[in-house]
């Protein structure tokens, strides 16, 4: 037999005799005082608390001396605001040495349902101004190398990962300067600027779209990073696009070694990069797909042998790919367009071209459409298209005069 539903004029009458009722107004107010009481003492004796635990606490836990500005807290609404947070290196001792981390204001809005739900759920995240200085001292060591020996410890088996939740994600202004002392090189990024609506790892979250925003100026070119994404989905579905505005391309000559431990036969005396690429990527049961499409540029490319004899130039070189397919050996491209290319021939005293010396003339074992891996495996045939190709305004030279061509418009 169903219960009866009170009326709304029963609902009245009970609410009305308890708010007339003199003890439960008494109750009221003690809540009302106790509230008032909480909110002043965290007001003011919460941010001297939080600031003398960042300041120990932290410098004990990361060895490294730390510093912290004004912090204010609303106990009401949990928003938290530090300004001037700053983390020195070890051993800080100079006077001038930069820190490893410092940052104008640090704004945490926590939710009041972290509590409920004993998970952390940031409903605001705000960094204005952080500068990372970063330092390479050696050939895998760095100058935070310590805090990773340090934290890096492996999960225990069945351990769940922490679950969390983070909302209106915001960084503006940053930089991050990176001295390489191994090469001896100096890398900048400024202007940079992080966006992220959401992100969190919640089971009811995990299939929801992230929008990111990643805007920063590398080494004076500027990068900008949109798309969607599912970080923490089976699937990983993302969906991307990278933009890059002249970036210069020798500021990766230092790292050639690294990539191509015996070198390259040719040296790259000036080229500047320009994209508008699409990038698809996701998994389906199991097996990562990749698909890139998009426009890129190269501007003022000039190589050289090793010798610095000049070996070719181009004043701009144009690729527009409609279906890229790394992982499947698929290159589908629309339009490739090379303006005002220049092909510098020579020959040695024994009569031998300098590129068939910079190819190394290694003998080929004939036209075969499939290739044998290390592991015995048959790799899938390459599937290469070119739709349109246009060549102009180019030129064709020899020291010896072995060959003269005009090269001024192709399609």
């Amino acid at each position: 037999m169903p219960l009866p539903t009170p009326s709304s004029a029963a609902i009245r009458a009970a609410v009305q005799r308890v708010h007339q009722s003199p003890r439960a107004r008494r109750w009221a107010k003690r809540a009302l005082a106790s509230l008032v009481i909480f909110g002043i003492v965290l007001w003011f004796g919460g941010p001297p608390l939080i600031r003398h635990l960042a300041q120990h606490q932290l410098s004990q836990l990361l060895k490294r001396p730390v510093a912290v500005g004004r912090i204010t807290l609303n106990p009401y609404t949990l928003r938290l605001e530090v300004d001037q947070l700053r983390i020195g290196e070890p051993g800080e001792q100079r006077a001038g040495t930069l820190p490893l981390l410092s940052l104008d204001k640090l704004v945490v809005r926590p939710s009041w349902f972290s509590l409920l739900r004993l998970k952390p759920i940031v409903g605001e995240l705000y960094l204005e101004g952080p500068v990372i200085h970063l330092v390479r001292t050696g050939a895998q060591r760095f100058n935070f190398s310590d805090l990773i020996d340090t934290f890096d410890t492996p999960a225990s088996p069945g351990s769940q990962p922490l679950r969390f939740s983070v909302s209106n994600i915001r960084l503006e202004n940053g930089r991050i300067d990176f001295d390489d002392e191994v090469l001896g090189t100096h890398h900048n990024v400024d202007q940079w600027r992080v966006g992220i609506p959401f992100i969190a790892n919640l089971p009811s979250s995990t299939d929801i779209f992230v929008q990111p925003l990643l805007q920063a100026r590398i080494d004076g070119s500027v990068w900008r990073l949109t798309g969607a994404t599912k970080p923490f989905s089976n699937s990983l579905e993302s969906s991307l696009e990278l933009q890059i505005d002249q970036f210069d391309l020798t500021r990766l000559l230092p790292y050639i070694p690294y990539v191509a431990p015996h070198g390259l036969p040719v040296r790259m005396q000036s080229g500047w990069l320009s994209t508008h690429l699409n990038l698809l990527f996701a998994k389906t049961d199991g097996e990562p797909q990749v698909k890139l499409s998009g426009s890129l540029d190269v501007r003022d490319l000039a190589l050289t042998d090793a010798a610095t004899a000049p070996l070719f130039k181009v004043q701009q070189l144009h690729v527009e790919a409609s279906d890229i397919e790394p992982l499947r050996s698929v290159a589908h491209l629309a339009q490739v367009r090379i303006d005002a290319p220049e092909l510098a021939l020579s020959r040695d005293a024994h009569g031998a071209l300098n590129l068939l010396q910079l190819a190394g003339a290694s003998p080929t074992s004939g036209d075969a459409t499939q290739t044998t891996s290390s592991s015995g495996d048959v790799n899938p045939a390459v599937d290469v298209s070119i739709q349109h190709v246009v060549l102009a305004n180019g030129a064709l030279g020899s020291n010896r005069q072995l060959i003269q061509v005009d090269l001024t418009h192709l399609y």
